[in-house]
């Protein structure tokens, strides 16, 4: 389908010079515009058109402008937009973009291009909800590797689809290309508009282009579908971002993960939870990024190793105690406790508290000794768990919903139940980072694995900590 929606208005402008009163014209015009994204503009003349012409068409057409208006100032039902996705996770979705106005693009005089505040940003609000200029999912092109000979890598077949599709597309979008060409290639200088250049658009896909359903190691590179998302990719990365991001189909989000001021420039994560080795090497590798980090004086295998160990020691506690209820045994998992601590006082006393290899600690053996009954001691390393998470990706709502039932284990035993309220804020806040805070229904929805705990308990904290602050 060409999209020439200038040349379009063109036309419909020059039809009207000869009769202002032409319905067709105007209607043509008014879909010209809503392809444009000025759905206001749009909306103007269909009313001018529904007064002539009352069609269900004319009418069908003022009610999706009226909505998308509405989306185009950031008034989105999310929580229906995620009850398709459990549907069809590889939704693709006929919405209206959003971008906040409290957002400008400019150059940070340092690594190029970033996204700033114009204005103070609240946690837990929505910055941007971007439809993919294009997505490729694994139902459509099933997942295999390829050899980019040029380059000597390994692609992901969604990505070389990625971009023979968008290549095609901008045929007849020319729109599209000189999008397309605004952004980051690799180069350090910018370039004048040009036509379709396979190996540049390539360049373009490469840099910034994001994996949905990502899953990373040092030895790979995997996805469930690989998107363009035009505003998301002006986003820089950092370490500790302030802004967090998900998937819905083929819309990203962007959110603010804590209160940000004026001209501030905001940033999200490229790469998930790895240890901070493995994270630098990918950043190293797919993105051009060079780490400037002073050498940490610890041995990287020796904590490879105890982060296996853990590992190793939960997946068997899981084994055991899900047989045992399949057994109706009430047996408690044995865990070798006291070496545990041990490692992780020494993990503790090499790295410091807030490095983020500890996660891969703290996740590990907090969810170890929960499934052990060891109670008390799980509520620590969950509690510094979160606090990490906090700082890394505060979108990780599953462990602070699991903080929250061993804090309610803890109750019940008559202990710190003082903590519970400060889990229940943790989960809260963390799921404000993903969906936001005006909507309770994804608050009553992600904390439903707490329900079978609660066994009766009347706790004010469940009914007084809403979104709705």
């Amino acid at each position: 389908m060409i999209q020439e929606y200038d040349l379009g208005i063109l036309d419909a402008e020059q039809a009207l010079s000869l009769d202002p009163t032409n319905t067709t014209s105007i209607y043509r015009k008014a879909k010209c515009l809503f392809g444009l994204c000025k759905y206001e503009d749009s909306l103007a003349l269909l009313e001018q058109v529904f007064q002539k012409l009352q069609t269900s068409e004319v009418e069908s057409m003022i009610a999706k402008t009226k909505l998308f208006v509405s989306q185009s100032e950031g008034n989105y039902d999310l929580f229906a937009l995620m009850e398709q996705c459990e549907q069809n996770p590889f939704q693709r979705f006929d919405v209206a973009e959003y971008t906040s106005s409290k957002l400008t693009i400019k150059d940070t005089m340092s690594i190029g291009i970033g996204v700033y505040t114009t204005s103070p940003i609240e946690f837990g609000e929505l910055l941007v909800l971007s439809k993919a200029l294009h997505v490729v999912f694994p139902k459509e092109k099933p997942p295999s590797f390829d050899f980019n000979f040029l380059k000597k890598t390994m692609n992901t077949q969604e990505r070389t689809y990625l971009v023979g599709e968008l290549s095609s597309m901008c045929v007849e979008q020319s729109g599209l290309l000189k999008k397309l060409y605004t952004l980051y290639d690799g180069s350090s200088k910018r370039k004048d508009y040009e036509g379709i250049n396979l190996d540049r658009i390539d360049k373009v896909v490469h840099y910034n282009s994001f994996g949905i359903g990502i899953e990373f190691s040092e030895e790979q590179y995997t996805e469930k579908g690989s998107g363009l998302f035009y505003i998301p990719s002006f986003f820089n990365h950092s370490d500790q971002p302030n802004c967090s991001y998900n998937f819905l189909g083929d819309l990203m989000l962007i959110r603010a993960t804590k209160n940000i001021k004026a001209d501030e420039q905001l940033f999200i994560s490229y790469v998930p939870l790895l240890l901070q080795e493995e994270r630098d090497n990918i950043l190293r590798k797919y993105w051009g990024i060079k780490i400037d980090r002073p050498i940490i004086p610890y041995e990287i295998e020796k904590l490879k190793a105890d982060v296996k160990y853990f590992e190793k020691i939960h997946q068997e506690t899981i084994s055991i105690f899900e047989a045992n209820q399949q057994k109706g045994i009430h047996d408690t998992p044995k865990i070798p406790a006291t070496q545990m601590v041990a490692k992780i006082k020494y993990w503790e006393s090499k790295l410091g508290f807030g490095h983020i290899n500890l996660i891969h600690i703290y996740k590990h053996v907090g969810q170890t000794f929960h499934l052990s009954n060891y109670f008390q001691q799980a509520l620590e390393y969950f509690e510094k768990l979160i606090k990490l998470l906090k700082r890394y990706n505060p979108t990780r709502y599953e462990f602070a919903i699991q903080y929250c039932i061993c804090a309610l284990n803890n109750v019940k035993q008559d202990k710190v139940s003082d903590l519970f309220d400060d889990a229940i804020n943790a989960a809260r806040q963390m799921i404000i980072c993903s969906w936001g805070k005006s909507d309770s229904r994804f608050y009553d929805k992600l904390m439903k694995p707490l329900e079978p705990f609660l066994e009766g308990f009347v706790l004010s904290s469940l009914n007084d900590l809403k979104f709705d602050e």
